[in-house]
């Protein structure tokens, strides 16, 4: 997969994952960034304590690690596709998802002020 497809793709997860629509990560911050939350949930995941929030933190991790070693083409890519997969592979029934999906929410914000504000 091309660079600027992966990109590309990144920042969809990114903006259907997170409700991230402000472009504030773009094609220019967006690997920077990327290493920057891979890391940051890395670390976040060992605060939770919600099994709920574990699986579905990991299966973030996951998704975001390997999302260009899934073999689909660029229309699998939007917001309906990524939460079923999300759903499916942790497990999560829809309210389980969107308790937790909305915590991760919050959490993304901060790791994004955080990373913007130390972005050179």
């Amino acid at each position: 997969m091309k660079n600027n497809l992966k990109k590309e793709i990144l920042l969809i997860i990114i903006e259907a994952l997170f409700d991230d629509s402000t472009r504030d990560i773009d094609d220019i911050n967006c690997i920077s960034f990327y290493h920057f939350l891979i890391d940051t949930l890395e670390t976040e995941v060992l605060t939770l304590t919600s099994e709920n929030d574990i699986s579905l933190c990991y299966c973030m991790i996951d998704l975001l690690c390997n999302f260009d070693l899934i073999e689909e083409d660029f229309t699998f890519w939007n917001s309906e596709n990524i939460k079923s997969y999300l759903k499916n592979f942790s497990g999560l029934y829809e309210q389980e998802y969107q308790d937790s999906i909305y915590k991760f929410r919050k959490i993304y914000t901060s790791i994004k002020d955080e990373f913007l504000l130390d972005f050179p």
